[in-house]
C-alpha cells in the first residue's frame, strides 16, 4: 500500500480509528503537540488535534450508535476527540501514566486510569471520578503495565505487572484473590487478545527474552517462543498479533506459530497498529520515513512469494557484487521520427522499449554479458549508440542491432559491476572500474578507428570495500569528464580519462561502505548523493561539504528528479518501493510501495511532465510524476 507521509519526527502512538461511513482513520501522535488522522484509502490528512502537550498513548472508544472517539493521553490531561471533525468531546485534567477503556458502546463510558498515585474511574458523561481500590502506587522510574482483560460475559479487569508477577484488579472491588503469575519483574509489556465468546488471553513480552500467551483467569501459560517485540496488537477478524521487532513486523498467531514475518526496510519501527482493508486485515507501521500500510498474506505466506517469473533477472551472476542494475532512457531512431526508449542490461544482452507504452522494441544479444552498465553516446543519423560493458567494454547500435567497436577483451582490465561510463569532450565512451589492489582503471574507446587508451591509477578504497562510481558531466568539471569515487573512507573526484584524482573529500575516519549514488542537478551548481545501508548524504560537489543527511535503510538506486519549477528532489528505490526526497533538506515528500524491489530508477520528460521508469524483478514500469504534489 502507500504510504502516509508526516513530518520526520519520532511517532509516539499510533490507532486506527473506524468511521461510521466504512473508512479508516489513522491517527498519528508524534512529538509535537498535535495528533494528525489521515484517510487510509486516500493518503490524504482529514483533522488535527490541538493537545496541551506530546500525546504517548492513544486509544478508541465506541459510543451509543457506532461512532468510534479517539483518546488521547498527555502528561497532563486525558481528552476524548472526534476524528473525523476534531472535536473535543471531553476532558480531564490529571497526570497519568496509563488509560483504558473499561466500558463503551450502549454503557455509560468508563475509563480506567492509572496514576502515580495509584488509580482511578473516569465516567466522562457525568464528569465523576472514583478512586481505583488497593492499585499501589508506581514510580516514576519503575512504571507499571497494565492491560484490560474480559470475561467472556463482558466483565474487565486490569492486569497490572510487577516486581511479584502479573496481579488482576478489579477497579470497583480491589484486588483480586487469585495469586501472581507470569514473569516476575517490571520489564514487560502486556496486551489484550480477544476472543469472541471466550475469556480474554493475555500476551506477556519480557524484554529482550520472550514472549508468551497466558489464561489470565486461571494463571496458567498456554504458549511461548524465544522473541520478543514491542507495540504489540491484534490482528482484525481473529486471534492473530502483530509486533515489531527492530525493521521487521511479526504476526503470530494464538498458538505463538509464525505466520507471516514482513521486512519493513527501514531501521526501526516506532509503533504499530491494524485495521480492515478490502482483501482483509492489514497492519500499519510508523517509522521516520513516515505511516505504511501493509497487507497481510491470506495463506501466511509473505507477499512476493507468488510473483510471476520475470523476464528480468538480475544480471550479475552468482560472484558479480551487484546492487544497480543498468537502466537508460534515450533517442532512439524510427520511421515515424525519433522517440525515447528505455535500455535495460541484462544475462543475455541488452532490450530496448518504447519509454512511452513499454512496449519491447528489439532484443540484442551480447556476447559480454551479463550487461552492468548501459551508456548513451552521441550517434550519427538514422544510429542510436550505447556503450555497454559486461565482462569486457563494446560499443553497440540499437537500430541495427550489430556491434559498433568491440576491442579484444585480452586487451583491457577485467570488468565488474564496479563500472561506469561516461563521455569525453569528442564523444568517446570512457569506462572506469574499480578493480582489486585499490586501483582504477580507465579506458577509452574510439569506436572510428577502434584504438583502446588505458590508464591505471592508485586509489585508497582497499579496506572499504568496492567504491561507488558516480559519472559527472564535463561541463562541472575543469579538465573534462570526472567521476566521483565515493568509499567508506573519502568522497573524492577524479579525471575520467587518467584516473588522477582533482580533490579529495577526506572524511577524517572510515563509514560504512556506500552502495549507490547519483548526480543531483541543481541552477548554481552540482551536487551528488550517496547512500549506505543506513542512511542518505547529499555532498556539494564545489566545495566538498555534506548539505544533508538523513536516515534512509537498505537504498538499492538513486536518481536526481527535475521539476519544471527549478527545484530538484532525490529519488530512491529501495526493496518495498520508490521515496521522493527534498534533496536540501532530507524531507520524505512522497512514498510509493511497489510490493517487489526497485534495482533502479531513472527520470524522463515527456509532454505531460516528468516520469520515472522503475526496474526491479516484476519488470519494467513507468510513473508519471505530478509535481504540485510534491
Amino acid at each position: 500500500m502507500n504510504v502516509l507521509a508526516p513530518a520526520q519526527k519520532l511517532t509516539r502512538a499510533l490507532c486506527a480509528v473506524p468511521t461510521l461511513d466504512g473508512r479508516w482513520l489513522v491517527a498519528v501522535a508524534d512529538t509535537s503537540r498535535r495528533v494528525r488522522v489521515w484517510d487510509a484509502s486516500t493518503g490524504r490528512p482529514t483533522a488535527d488535534l490541538a493537545t496541551d502537550g506530546p500525546v504517548f498513548r492513544l486509544r478508541t472508544i465506541r459510543a451509543t450508535g457506532g461512532r468510534t472517539f479517539l483518546i488521547t493521553l498527555t502528561p497532563h490531561r486525558i481528552e476524548i476527540h472526534d476524528p473525523v471533525s476534531g472535536q473535543l468531546v471531553a476532558q480531564l485534567v490529571v497526570s497519568a501514566r496509563d488509560v483504558h477503556v473499561l466500558e463503551d458502546g450502549p454503557s455509560l463510558w468508563k475509563l480506567f486510569i492509572l496514576t502515580r498515585s495509584g488509580s482511578m474511574v473516569w465516567r466522562p458523561h457525568s464528569g465523576q471520578t472514583t478512586p481505583a481500590r488497593d492499585v499501589p502506587p508506581y514510580e516514576r522510574e519503575d512504571p507499571l503495565q497494565s492491560a484490560v482483560v474480559r470475561r467472556a460475559s463482558g466483565h474487565a479487569l486490569v492486569a497490572l505487572a510487577g516486581s511479584t508477577g502479573i496481579r488482576l484488579w478489579d477497579p470497583f472491588s480491589g484486588l483480586t484473590a487469585d495469586a501472581p503469575f507470569g514473569p516476575r519483574n517490571r520489564e514487560v509489556r502486556l496486551a489484550t487478545l480477544s476472543r469472541t465468546g471466550q475469556d480474554d488471553l493475555l500476551v506477556v513480552q519480557t524484554r529482550g527474552v520472550s514472549t508468551q500467551i497466558w489464561e489470565p483467569f486461571t494463571a496458567s501459560q498456554t504458549a511461548g517462543v524465544w522473541e520478543t517485540g514491542h507495540s504489540l496488537v491484534q490482528v482484525p477478524g481473529g486471534t492473530d498479533f502483530a509486533y515489531a521487532t527492530g525493521s521487521e513486523i511479526v504476526v503470530r498467531d494464538m498458538e505463538l506459530n509464525e505466520v507471516q514475518r514482513i521486512a519493513a526496510d527501514v531501521s526501526r519501527i516506532n509503533e504499530l497498529t491494524a485495521l480492515t482493508g478490502p482483501a482483509g486485515p492489514r497492519v500499519v507501521s510508523a517509522a521516520p520515513q513516515g505511516i505504511r500500510i501493509w497487507d497481510l498474506a491470506p495463506t501466511g505466506r509473505p507477499p512476493g512469494d507468488d510473483l510471476p517469473d520475470t523476464p528480468y533477472p538480475a544480471p550479475a551472476p552468482h560472484g558479480f557484487f551487484l546492487h544497480t542494475w543498468p537502466l537508460r532512457r534515450m533517442a532512439y531512431p524510427g520511421p515515424d521520427g525519433p522517440r525515447d526508449c528505455v535500455v535495460v542490461g541484462t544475462r543475455d544482452g541488452i532490450d530496448v522499449h518504447d519509454a512511452t507504452t513499454g512496449r519491447l522494441l528489439k532484443q540484442i544479444p551480447i556476447p559480454t554479458a551479463p550487461v552492468t552498465v548501459v551508456g548513451a553516446l552521441p550517434s550519427p543519423r538514422g544510429a542510436a549508440h550505447v556503450a555497454v560493458a559486461g565482462t569486457s567494454a563494446s560499443v553497440w547500435d540499437l537500430v541495427s542491432g550489430e556491434s559498433v567497436a568491440s576491442p579484444d577483451p585480452a586487451s583491457l582490465p577485467y570488468f565488474s559491476s564496479r563500472t561506469c561510463v561516461t563521455v569525453t569532450g569528442d564523444g568517446l565512451p570512457v569506462f572506469v572500474t574499480a578493480s582489486g589492489g585499490s586501483k582504477l582503471a580507465t579506458t577509452t574507446l574510439d569506436p572510428n578507428s577502434g584504438e583502446t587508451i588505458t590508464h591505471v591509477a592508485p586509489a585508497d578504497f582497499g579496506r572499504d570495500g568496492g567504491p561507488v562510481l558516480i559519472p559527472v558531466p564535463a561541463a562541472h568539471t575543469v579538465t573534462g569528464p570526472g567521476i566521483v569515487v565515493a568509499h567508506g573512507r573519502a568522497i573524492e573526484l577524479v579525471d575520467a580519462v587518467t584516473g588522477h584524482g582533482l580533490g579529495p573529500w577526506v572524511r577524517g575516519k572510515p563509514g560504512t561502505p556506500y552502495r549507490v549514488g547519483c548526480t543531483v542537478p541543481r541552477s548554481d551548481g552540482l551536487q551528488i548523493a550517496v547512500a549506505n545501508d543506513r542512511e542518505i548524504q547529499v555532498w556539494d560537489l564545489t566545495g566538498g561539504t555534506q548539505v544533508v543527511a538523513w536516515p534512509a535503510h537498505g537504498t538499492l538506486a538513486m536518481t536526481g528528479l527535475h521539476l519544471t519549477d527549478g527545484r530538484t528532489l532525490l529519488v530512491s528505490g529501495s526493496s518495498s518501493g520508490v521515496r521522493i526526497w527534498d534533496s536540501t533538506t532530507g524531507e520524505l515528500l512522497h512514498t510509493l510501495l511497489t510490493g517487489a524491489p526497485v534495482h533502479a530508477v531513472i527520470t524522463g520528460i515527456t509532454e505531460e511532465g516528468p516520469v520515472l521508469h522503475l526496474h526491479g524483478p516484476v519488470g519494467l514500469v513507468t510513473l508519471a510524476v505530478d509535481p504540485p504534489l510534491l
